[in-house]
């Protein structure tokens, strides 16, 4: 009885310190194991799309996984060579600490269709991870429209005038601009305004001095694609304007009066002050110092006319109309007439 006792409590001695060591087993696991088991995390990307929304090329890529190291840079890389980055690409830099999930950039300065290899990347203190080579060809350029705007006369020799290249997108200009000439085949050979920035070209304009009032000129605006011809704008035609009047006849009236017509066809620049008939019967060349007859201010165009009384029979007399404009005197023809 005594012998099964004790080889009972054996038992339960033995079961104990297994109880034990398993015990002491978990603790050691849970101390040490789990560095074990740590997930090491990388740098892991792919481009999902790139779109071409009318010429604007936009890439979309998606960071899957992150490296625990200090993240530099990130953003994609592209060249027209599949060789492998960084030498001969240009890289679009999105900045510092991403997060897992999608970005865009949209990729500039292509040139018209020419072929691209387009890497997402990102940048850590270790080096640098690449995605998946991604292959595009840039927009053709057909989006692309030089438009000839308006224009605005500033003075007597100088206008202002007004352009605009719509369809750029993602495309590399080499330049664009105005033209202006006094012939209507206007083309890239009268560059009065050259540019190159990208950015301005929504709207540009250009101030043109020294021109010639009454004369007719003619402007329009281009664009220089990289790979393409120049592309032009319809022409537009400008002219500043030249007061002009014009003496048109004598109709007599009386034995010793009449009356004088005149007619200012265009106006000018600037406001007409005073108009209306110089005479004489003196001077074959009357002028603003001899006889005058003044009607005034006018803003309107059209024929004037007045009386004139007084005339000298038998006596060659000789009259022209006249307007005066910024202190200039402008004259019309001289016209001479006779009461016998």
């Amino acid at each position: 009885m005594m012998a099964r006792d004790s080889h009972s409590a054996f038992r339960k001695t033995l079961w104990r310190i297994l109880l034990l060591q398993c015990f002491l087993a978990l603790i050691l696991l849970g101390t040490f194991g789990c560095k074990k088991n740590d997930i090491q995390h990388i740098n892991k990307l792919k481009i999902t799309s790139i779109e071409n929304h009318a010429g604007i090329v936009v890439a979309n890529a998606d960071i899957i996984d992150l490296s625990d190291e200090n993240i530099v840079d990130y953003g994609f890389c592209l060249s027209t060579s599949n060789a492998a980055p960084p030498d001969g690409f240009a890289f679009y830099t999105q900045g510092e600490n991403p997060t897992k999930g999608t970005y865009s950039d949209t990729l500039k300065g292509l040139i018209a269709g020419t072929r691209y290899f387009v890497y997402p990347y990102i940048e850590d203190e270790s080096g640098c991870t690449y995605g998946e080579l991604t292959e595009i060809t840039a927009p053709s350029g057909s989006e692309i429209l030089a438009i000839t705007g308006n224009h605005e006369i500033l003075s007597e020799t100088s206008v202002k005038i007004f352009g605009q290249v719509q369809g750029i997108g993602s495309l590399c200009v080499q330049s664009f601009g105005l033209c202006l000439s006094d012939m209507n085949t206007v083309d890239s050979s009268n560059m009065v305004l050259v540019m190159t920035d990208p950015s301005l070209a929504v709207a540009f304009s250009s101030i043109v001095e020294g021109l010639t009032r009454g004369k007719t000129y003619y402007y329009r605006s281009f664009c220089k694609v990289v790979a393409g011809n120049i592309l032009m704008g319809d022409v537009k035609s400008l002219q500043i304007p030249e007061l002009q009047v014009v003496s048109n006849s004598f109709t007599a009236t009386g034995g010793t009066s009449g009356t004088l017509s005149g007619e200012i066809i265009q106006l000018g620049f600037h406001s007409i002050t005073d108009y209306g008939f110089v005479w004489s019967n003196t001077s074959a060349n009357p002028t603003y110092t001899d006889h005058r007859i003044s009607l005034g201010q006018t803003t309107t165009t059209g024929v004037f006319t007045s009386p004139l009384a007084g005339i000298t029979p038998s006596v060659d007399h000789y009259f022209r109309a006249y307007a005066v404009s910024n202190s200039t005197i402008y004259y019309g023809d001289v016209i001479s007439f006779r009461l016998n």
